[in-house]
């Protein structure tokens, strides 16, 4: 799927801005990128909290090769719970500010669906 790989070639502290399926767009920088091809996508995505969000996650998974829809969920500030967005329509990436792949050390170790 061809909307998986571009989220999953997305690096951290890259902005990111995606329109889900019902209009609502959200905008930030990518804090955290877990790809694991045919297995599962996450992104956590750093907002400003003029929107009232200060977190945003995309997450999709594959079942035998197939993935799901990419879905969008964020957390308002000050808040536990997790709100339900919709599902990517729409992706812009800011190219220029990619971090090198290399240096992200981060990258897979943690899993952002894991409570702490």
């Amino acid at each position: 799927m061809e909307l998986i790989d571009e989220l999953g070639d997305i690096g951290q502290k890259q902005p990111i801005a995606i329109t889900t399926d019902d209009g609502t767009t959200v905008e930030g920088h990518v804090a955290q990128s877990i790809y694991e091809p045919g297995q599962k996508l996450r992104l956590e995505i750093s907002a400003g909290e003029d929107d009232g969000y200060q977190r945003y996650q995309v997450k999709a998974d594959a079942d035998e090769g197939d993935w799901s829809t990419p879905h969008v969920r964020g957390r308002q500030t000050g808040e536990n719970d997790w709100t339900d967005l919709g599902t990517v329509e729409d992706l812009e990436v800011e190219t220029g500010h990619r971090t090198n792949r290399g240096d992200m050390d981060v990258q897979g170790e943690t899993d952002p669906d894991v409570e702490e």
